[in-house]
C-alpha cells in the first residue's frame, strides 16, 4: 500500500505544480499572456480576455480530470506491473490534459494579433544596472546554509537502525536533498532584471524574486529535514506502522503545494514594481509554445513565459545541445526504468543445484547459497505469522522476490510464488531465505533435493 500511495502523491503533486505553471502563464507578466505580448489596448479585447477566461477554465477541468485518473493507482487489485504501466501513462496524460488549454489559448491569440495585424511598440534602450550587477547573487539565501539541514536528514538517517526501512529512508533522504538544491539553485542563480533607470528599485524587484524565494525554499527543506528526523524516529520504533509514513508524504506534499503557490505570489508582487508594458520589446517571433529559440541571442537560458523554470534557447548551437540532450537523456531513462521494472515482475525465478551451490536465479536479485553456510533448512506448511513489508524486491501478481521483512520473523531473502502457501525456509550464517516454487508439489521435490544435497 506504501507503494500505491507514493505513486499517487506523485501523481496529485504534479498535477497541482502543472496547474499552477500554467495558471501564472494566463496572466499579464509585462504585456504577456499565454506567451503573445499584447498593449494595454489590445488586453481589453473581448476576444483576448474570453480566450484567457477559457483557457483558466480549461485548466481547472485538466487538473479535476488528473486527479480523478490518478485514483486506480490505489486499487490493491491492480497488479504492480500493471500499477506501474498505468502510473508512468497517468504522468503522460496529465501532462498533456493541462498543456492542452495553454497550446489552444497560444494558438488562438497568436492567429488573432497576425489576423489584426496587432504591433507592439519596441522598447527603448536600458543602460545597465552596475549597482545592480555588483551584488550578483548575494541577495539570494546562502547555499552553504543547507549544511544544516543535510546534516539533520544524515541524522535521521543514522538514528533509523531498522534493517526494514533503512534502505528506502536512504533513498527518501538523498530525494530531499537533490530535489531541495536544485530547486534552491534554479532560483539563486535566476537572471538580475533592471528594468527601471533607479538602481534601488531594481534592487527590491530582484530581492522579492530571489531572496524571498530562496528563503522560502529554505524554510520548506528545513521543515522538510525535521519531518523527516521525526518520520524516522518513528519508522525505527514500528517499521510495519503505516500511520508515520502516511502523515510524512502528506506534510511533505502541502509544504511542496505551499511554495509553489508562494512562489508564484513573490513573483507577481515583483511585476507590479516593473515598468508598464508598453516599455518592452515584442519578441513573439522568438517564442513558441516549446520556449525560446533565438540563433543570434548568445544567452543559453532566458527569462521563461510559460512555467516558472529557465527556457533554454534552441537557437545557439550550446542551447540546443543541452536541449534536445536532456530530452533524450530523460526519454532513455525513463523508458530504461519502465521496461527494467516490467521485465523484472514478469521473469519467473528459479532454483538450480550447481555442484555444492544453490542458485538462485532472479532479475536483479540473484542469490548464491554455499553448502557450507547453511545451518538449517525446513519446510514450512505456512508462512511466518506478522505483517510483511517490502524492503527492496519485486512484488507482482503472480510472484515477489528480495528483500522483505516480517514482523516477528525479521529480515529475510523472500521468492515467493502467489497462491502457493507452503515454503522451504534455509537458515544460513548471516541470512534467512524462504523460497516457494509455482506449486506445492514443486516445492516439496525442491527441499527434498536441497535436503539431500546438505546431507550428503
Amino acid at each position: 500500500m506504501i507503494f500505491r500511495l507514493i505513486l499517487f502523491f506523485c501523481d496529485i503533486s504534479l498535477a497541482v505544480i502543472m496547474y499552477y505553471e500554467m495558471m501564472v502563464a494566463t496572466r499579464e507578466k509585462n504585456g504577456v499572456v499565454i506567451a503573445t505580448t499584447f498593449s494595454n489596448e489590445m488586453l481589453q479585447d473581448e476576444r483576448v480576455e474570453n480566450c484567457i477566461e477559457k483557457t483558466r477554465r480549461g485548466l481547472k477541468l485538466a487538473l479535476a480530470l488528473s486527479i480523478l485518473i490518478s485514483l486506480p493507482v490505489l486499487i490493491p487489485q491492480l497488479t504492480e506491473s500493471y500499477t506501474v504501466i498505468y502510473f508512468v501513462s497517468v504522468i503522460f496524460i496529465i501532462m498533456i490534459l493541462l498543456y492542452i488549454p495553454i497550446i489552444k489559448g497560444f494558438k488562438y491569440l497568436r492567429k488573432l494579433k497576425s489576423d489584426e495585424g496587432w504591433v507592439v511598440g519596441a522598447r527603448a534602450k536600458i543602460t545597465i544596472d552596475t549597482k545592480l550587477s555588483l551584488l550578483g547573487n548575494s541577495q539570494a539565501f546562502p547555499t552553504l546554509a543547507y549544511v544544516f539541514p543535510i546534516a539533520i536528514i544524515f541524522l535521521g538517517i543514522y538514528l533509523n537502525k531498522a534493517e526494514e526501512t533503512r534502505f528506502a529512508m536512504i533513498i527518501t533522504g538523498f530525494c530531499i536533498i537533490f530535489s531541495q538544491l536544485v530547486l534552491h539553485l534554479v532560483y539563486r542563480n535566476r537572471k538580475n532584471l533592471s528594468p527601471t533607470s533607479d538602481s534601488e528599485l531594481n534592487i527590491r524587484i530582484n530581492e522579492i524574486r530571489k531572496g524571498k524565494s530562496t528563503r522560502l525554499i529554505y524554510a520548506l527543506t528545513l521543515v522538510m529535514s525535521i519531518s523527516f528526523l521525526v518520520f524516522s524516529i518513528f519508522m525505527n520504533k514500528d517499521p510495519y506502522n503505516i500511520t508515520p509514513f502516511i502523515v510524512f508524504m502528506l506534510s511533505l506534499s502541502i509544504g511542496i503545494l505551499f511554495t509553489v503557490y508562494r512562489i508564484q505570489v513573490f513573483d507577481r508582487e515583483a511585476e507590479k514594481l516593473m515598468p508598464s508594458q508598453e516599455e518592452l520589446v515584442d519578441q513573439d517571433q522568438f517564442y513558441d509554445i516549446w520556449g525560446y529559440k533565438n540563433p543570434d541571442d548568445p544567452r543559453v537560458f532566458v527569462e521563461p513565459r510559460i512555467g516558472s523554470k529557465q527556457d533554454i534557447n534552441r537557437g545557439n548551437p550550446k542551447g540546443k545541445a543541452i536541449y534536445y540532450g536532456s530530452a533524450i537523456l530523460t526519454l532513455v531513462l525513463v523508458i530504461g526504468s519502465f521496461f527494467l521494472f516490467v521485465y523484472s515482475t514478469n521473469v519467473e525465478y528459479k532454483l538450480n543445484l550447481v555442484g555444492d551451490v544453490i542458485k538462485i536465479e532472479a532479475p536483479l536479485y540473484g542469490l548464491e547459497i554455499q553448502k557450507d553456510d547453511i545451518l538449517e533448512i525446513n519446510y514450512l506448511d505456512k508462512p511466518p505469522e506478522g505483517k510483511s513489508i517490502r524492503v527492496n524486491g519485486v512484488g507482482a501478481s503472480s510472484q515477489s522476490y528480495g528483500n522483505f521483512s516480517i514482523q516477528g520473523y525479521g529480515p529475510v531473502k523472500l521468492y515467493h510464488y502467489a497462491g502457493v502457501g507452503q515454503y522451504i525456509e534455509i537458515i544460513t550464517k548471516d541470512k534467512k531465505i524462504l523460497y516457494s516454487e509455482p506449486t506445492v508439489e514443486r516445492t516439496k521435490e525442491k527441499y527434498e533435493e536441497i535436503k539431500s544435497l546438505i546431507n550428503e
